[in-house]
C-alpha cells in the first residue's frame, strides 16, 4: 500500500516545477528532478506532504549558487566545472551529497607519475593494484597517491586481501612521506582498514574508532570538513563512522592509501 501511495503522488505532482532555492528562483521538469531513484526528490514528491507555497515554488534551503549546474546535469548527462576550484568543487559535491545524487563520474584519478613499483594502475588511472612485494601484511611497501588536493573522495573496495590497508590522507607538503607505505604514524591521517583502529601523524596508533566490517564490493569515503572544526571522517556505503580526527591541520590534503598484500585492489567510484 505504501508503495503504491508514493507513485500515486508522485503521478499527481505537475510535470513543470518551480523550485525556490535559497531565494533564486529555477524551472525544471518532474522527470528531471526524479531522474535518479531513491533521491531528494522522490522522497519528497512521493510523500506528497511537500507542497508549493503562495508563489507556486517548493521551497529548498540550499545555497543557489550550483544549483543550475545541477539541473543543466539532470538535462543533459554533462557536468561543467573546468571553471571551479577546488573549494567551489567540494560545494558543489556537497549538494549533490544533499540531494542524494550520485557523482557523474570519479572526480579525479591516482597519480601515475612516479608509481611505487609495487603498484599497478588500470581502469583510466582509476583502479589500484598491489602486484608485487609483501603478501602478508607483515610490511608496508607500497603507496599511492590522488593526483590532486581534494576534500573527499570515495573508493570500492575490489579485492580486500586480508584488509591491509590505510585509506585517508596525507597534507600537500608532503612532509616525512614515503612512497614504499610506512606513512601511518610519520604522514598523514589513516584508518587501518583489517582492524577498524587509526594511525596519524599527530600520536594516533592503533586507537579504536570502528568494528565494521570491510568487505569486498564495499564504498568507503574520506570527508575533511572544514566546517567540523577541520575534521576528518569516513563513510561505508554512505553510512557513517563518526569523526575519526579533528583539528587536522598542515592543509591542503591529497588522497592516500598505503598497501601490504599483494592482491589488494581499490578503485576510485
Amino acid at each position: 500500500y505504501r508503495n503504491k501511495k508514493i507513485l500515486e503522488n508522485i503521478a499527481n505532482a505537475a510535470e513543470k516545477i518551480k523550485l525556490c532555492v535559497g531565494g533564486t528562483m529555477f524551472m525544471t521538469t518532474k522527470t528531471n528532478l526524479l531522474k535518479f531513484e531513491g533521491s531528494y526528490f522522490h522522497a519528497l514528491l512521493g510523500s506528497g506532504k511537500w507542497l508549493p507555497d503562495v508563489d507556486g515554488a517548493y521551497f529548498i534551503d540550499l545555497n543557489p549558487e550550483h544549483f543550475g549546474r545541477i539541473l543543466d546535469y539532470l538535462r543533459t548527462n554533462k557536468l561543467h566545472v573546468s571553471d571551479l576550484d577546488t573549494y567551489e568543487l567540494e560545494r558543489l559535491y556537497e549538494i549533490f551529497d544533499y540531494l542524494q545524487f550520485p557523482y557523474p563520474e570519479p572526480r579525479f584519478a591516482w597519480k601515475g607519475t612516479n608509481l611505487n613499483e609495487n603498484l599497478t594502475l588500470s581502469n583510466g588511472d582509476k583502479t589500484v593494484r598491489q602486484t608485487k612485494g609483501i603478501n602478508s601484511g607483515a610490511g608496508w611497501t607500497a603507496c599511492i597517491l590522488g593526483e590532486r588536493a581534494i576534500n573527499r573522495y570515495s573508493v570500492r573496495i575490489d579485492s580486500i586481501s586480508g584488509g591491509f590497508m590505510m585509506v585517508g590522507f596525507v597534507p600537500a607538503s608532503l612532509r616525512n612521506y614515503k612512497a614504499t607505505g610506512a606513512n601511518c604514524t610519520s604522514c598523514g591521517w589513516y584508518l587501518y582498514l583489517a582492524k577498524g583502529v587509526l594511525y596519524s601523524q599527530d600520536g594516533d596508533n592503533r586507537r579504536a574508532y570502528s568494528t565494521v566490517q570491510f568487505e569486498e564490493g564495499c564504498t568507503l569515503s574520506v570527508i575533511y570538513s572544514e566546517a567540523e572544526g577541520g575534521s576528518i571522517r569516513y563513510e561505508k556505503d554512505r553510512m557513517d563512522l563518526g569523526i575519526a580526527f579533528r583539528n587536522v591541520g598542515d592543509l591542503p590534503l591529497i588522497p592516500a592509501v598505503d598497501f601490504s598484500c599483494v592482491g589488494a585492489q581499490l578503485t576510485l567510484v
